[in-house]
């Protein structure tokens, strides 16, 4: 009897063992499948916390871009302005410069007008002058042959 209660307590005992093997493999297996479900989770966690941290990089640089796009623009404008008052200040100096010259020249046009006009008096009363010295001549000449012809 002790042999059939060893037999009999050695299959329970193997049924029990193989049922607790049973037990334990599969409570493992369940683990792992946990395990890689919240690693999973935990990696499509991180994965989402890089894609948002790379988005923000991306919307950061798209907004430096921009200012520093913006910033670029106001400078070119500014600089395009200054050039503009520059050339505006440079015509307007020659603008006066070029009426400077011009009032001279005027000036100079009206200097010369001037001159002529006092030569052409000159002139003019210098041939009353030679006509009259040419009619004074004709008539001392007149006179002298008159003489001429009276004494003769």
């Amino acid at each position: 009897r002790f042999d059939i209660f060893c037999t009999d307590t050695m299959f329970i005992f193997r049924f029990y063992l193989e049922a607790l093997t049973q037990l334990v493999l599969s409570c493992a297996i369940a683990y792992w499948i946990i395990e890689r479900r919240n690693s999973s989770k935990k990696v499509a966690s991180i994965k989402a916390k890089y894609e948002e941290s790379m988005n923000d990089e991306r919307r950061k640089r798209k907004a430096l871009e921009k200012k520093l796009l913006e910033e670029f623009e106001q400078e070119r404008e500014q600089s395009q302005v200054e050039v503009e008052e520059k050339f505006e200040a440079i015509r307007d100096s020659f603008r006066a410069l070029l009426k400077k010259k011009l009032e001279e020249r005027n000036e100079k046009i009206g200097d010369f007008e001037a001159f002529k006009l006092e030569k052409e008096r000159e002139i003019s009363m210098l041939q009353k002058q030679l006509s009259a010295l040419k009619e004074e001549k004709k008539n001392q000449q007149e006179g002298t042959s008159l003489r001429a012809d009276s004494i003769g």
